[in-house]
């Protein structure tokens, strides 16, 4: 019938607000570059180790709202910028970006070398030891 089913397989555990949001990315892209209309479209999101599936069926209302959202982190990653000039790509100094409040996965963490929490502590180690 012309329906188009995107999957996005995933190899971890399911992070309900991240893999939603994917989902209506993914459906956002399809509309933009392909054209597929929203009442043709099924995203997935099979999730490996489980073996559990996501589905979502995207509408204009939620679609529209995604766009919005993504818009507005946009604006925020603009205002990180030096004088709002994306194309320079120049950062504000350290100190002018909030502090991540939520305790970060250390042992995965791609940020070691930037981060505080792990240079004072050793918490890095002490992850690894439990992990073996």
């Amino acid at each position: 019938d012309g329906s188009l089913v995107a999957v996005n397989w995933k190899t971890s555990d399911t992070r309900p607000k991240e893999d939603q949001l994917a989902m209506r990315v993914i459906a956002l892209y399809l509309y933009h570059h392909y054209h597929v209309p929203f009442s043709k479209m099924c995203i997935r999101t099979e999730y490996v180790l489980s073996g559990k599936c996501e589905e979502f069926h995207p509408d204009e209302q939620t679609a529209a709202k995604t766009k919005l959202f993504i818009l507005d982190q946009i604006e925020k990653m603009r205002s990180y910028v030096t004088d709002g000039d994306v194309s320079r790509n120049v950062a504000l100094p350290e100190d002018a970006f909030a502090e991540q409040v939520k305790a970060p996965n250390c042992f995965w963490c791609k940020y070691h070398g930037m981060c505080k929490r792990f240079a004072n502590e050793n918490v890095f180690e002490e992850l690894k030891k439990r992990a073996i």
